[in-house]
């Protein structure tokens, strides 16, 4: 038998069903399928709480609650990062008086703003976590107990009594700007006052340590480089580096290079030494910011290298040398920074630098160069300076033009040789001829490093003037090496 369904609205309320193969099921009343109601059971009634029980409970639930507040403020801060990157998206400010909007989201949330949003790939993010404010709030407490101050509560939140100590802290550490909030260079520094080992320095180079890091700003991983480095006990006597002129004149990088470069200083304790020994040489702070830089990079790449230091402080100890101009004192640095080590190079520039001769050259720092760059072919000569400086005595030598005299200055340098009066008169014999100056540069060259091989040979000193002064040479430039080979061979 087919299944029968009641139809809707005769009122039956009734549904049949049959299997398709043997006898029909019996009918059910959906009205008749309601449960029947079950017995309520009595409310169980609470048991007496324990006074103390109570009182710890409610313990619980304060800190409970102020672990919420932490995570509330937590996603306030994320709150305002995201509006604040919008509106600046926008073109408008976070912090202009019309951002309602940002306004109205920090007072429905009841954020606390750790800090300022940071764009510095080094910084660490702002967020700070309930723990993380309660380990700030015990270091400012221990700073204040090393002050003799009274301590602030630890409550995990970034309260009205814990932004007043931070910015009072700010203040007396100089870190700017003093707004009480806690970013990266403010828990760094305290990190730092609060060992035992740093409390140990004097208070100068505790103050040149503290305004080195001032000038880092949020740079996370240079704070903690300085801080690692000043709180070790062997580096403790290197530390005054910090106070010095000749460090606080450095440019920023370079001074990071400086002390990244110190961090190894328990593995080469002579690098150290070096380093510190180099700034702290009086006179370091005079000079060039160019040449300090140079120096102190000079040392990077030879760190080992005492020699190079010690030849540094006998350039700047040299009489007359903070009177020099300071283009003639960076040309003497340079020179000595692409010989580091070699000590023949920094005794000869002192002997320049005290010479009579050359220090009547100061209101003329161009001659002086011109001298230095030849000087430089072979700086470390033990006739390269008084070679130079007499030929400038010999007479005929300052009515020559400066090309000639230029390429006096490295025939003399570039010699193994000290050259006497008569041989440096038989340079001029050849110098002084009246068609010189008309022959190509290179040939010039070519005559005069001839003669400064025999520079006593007199008769030939005459003949390469009579050949300078010859037409026919003058007008063979193919041919005029062959003939001054030629020459020197036939006087041999």
């Amino acid at each position: 038998m087919p299944p029968q369904v009641g139809k809707a609205g005769d009122g039956s309320g009734q549904v049949t069903t049959a299997p398709e193969s043997g006898p029909a099921t019996n009918t059910r009343s959906v009205e008749s399928a309601a449960p029947a109601e079950k017995p309520q059971k009595a409310e169980p009634q609470a048991p007496k709480q324990d006074p103390k029980a109570a009182e710890k409970n409610a313990e619980g639930s304060k800190q409970h609650a102020t672990e919420q507040k932490g995570q509330h403020d937590v996603r306030g801060q994320y709150l305002k990062e995201q509006l604040e990157a919008k509106f600046q998206n926008g073109g408008r400010s976070a912090d202009g008086p019309g951002n309602e909007a940002i306004q109205n989201a920090m007072r429905d949330t009841g954020a606390v703003y750790a800090a300022p949003p940071s764009t510095s790939p080094q910084t660490t993010s702002n967020i700070l976590y309930p723990q993380e404010i309660r380990d700030v709030q015990q270091s400012i407490n221990q700073s204040r107990a090393n002050n003799g101050k009274p301590p602030i509560k630890v409550t995990g939140s970034l309260d009205t009594d814990t932004e007043r100590a931070v910015k009072e802290f700010q203040k007396e550490s100089g870190i700017k700007p003093a707004n009480g909030r806690v970013d990266v260079a403010t828990r760094e520094r305290l990190s730092l006052e609060n060992d035992q080992h740093f409390q140990t320095l004097p208070d100068s180079t505790k103050k040149g340590v503290r305004d080195y890091m001032n000038s880092l700003g949020q740079d996370q991983t240079a704070l903690r480089s300085v801080k690692g480095l000043v709180t070790q006990v062997g580096f403790l006597g290197h530390a005054s580096v910090f106070d010095t002129a000749g460090f606080r004149n450095l440019d920023k990088n370079t001074k990071i290079s400086f002390v990244k470069e110190l961090e190894d200083f328990a593995n080469n304790p002579s690098k150290a030494h070096n380093l510190t020994t180099l700034v702290e040489t009086p006179g370091f702070d005079r000079i060039s910011a160019d040449s300090r830089r140079l120096m102190v990079n000079t040392l990077l790449a030879n760190p080992d290298n005492k020699q190079f230091v010690e030849d540094f402080r006998t350039v700047l100890d040299a009489a007359g040398f903070d009177h020099l101009p300071n283009t003639t004192r960076d040309s003497m640095l340079h020179t000595l920074a692409r010989h580091p080590g070699d000590t023949q190079v920094g005794w000869n520039l002192k002997i320049l630098t005290q010479h009579e001769e050359f220090q009547r050259l100061n209101e003329y720092p161009e001659v002086q160069d011109r001298l230095l760059r030849a000087f430089a072919k072979n700086p470390n000569g033990e006739f390269t300076v008084d070679n130079l400086l007499a030929l400038r005595r010999t007479p005929g030598y300052a009515h020559l033009n400066a090309d000639i005299q230029d390429q006096l200055h490295d025939a003399v340098a570039s010699n193994s040789i000290s050259f006497n009066p008569a041989r440096l008169t038989n340079l001029m014999t050849l110098a002084s001829a009246s068609d010189f100056q008309k022959i190509q540069p290179e040939i010039r060259d070519f005559m005069l490093s001839t003669l400064g091989a025999r520079p006593d040979k007199t008769v030939l000193a005459e003949a390469l003037r009579d050949l300078a002064n010859d037409r026919r040479f003058q007008d063979e430039p193919r041919s005029q090496r062959k003939a001054i080979m030629d020459l020197d061979d036939r006087i041999r």
